[in-house]
């Protein structure tokens, strides 16, 4: 599951970090009374997601070009390398974000149980 991080927090990262602490305790709190856990993916910018990277059980990261200044996270298993992007193959009529992967995973998600 992923959590999302879509604002400038660059120079916030201990937010972020407090904002993962409540993701983490409310998925353990989950898996007690389910049984079952999920892996868990924060999407943001470049210095978020690295940040994040197996912090508060993060096993997933989905970075965005915004905010990111050009820079890329090796460790990004999904990256929106475009936004914004009007009138996508004359079909949509609100903007669109492009994403890609380079991982066997595409990101994806399995029960942990």
């Amino acid at each position: 599951m992923y959590f999302a991080v879509d604002t400038d927090m660059n120079n916030y990262l201990t937010n972020v970090d407090n904002y993962f602490h409540g993701i983490s305790d409310a998925m353990n709190e989950f898996y007690n009374m389910n049984g079952y856990k999920w892996s868990t993916g924060i999407y943001g910018s470049k210095s978020v997601v690295e940040y994040m990277h197996n912090r508060w059980g993060v096993t997933k990261e989905w970075q965005t070009i915004a905010w990111s200044s050009g820079n890329y996270y090796t460790g990004s298993e999904i990256y929106q390398y475009e936004t914004d992007i009007s009138n996508y193959l004359g079909v949509f009529s609100s903007p669109v974000d492009k994403n890609g992967s380079n991982t066997t995973s595409r990101g994806g998600f399995t029960s942990l149980s």
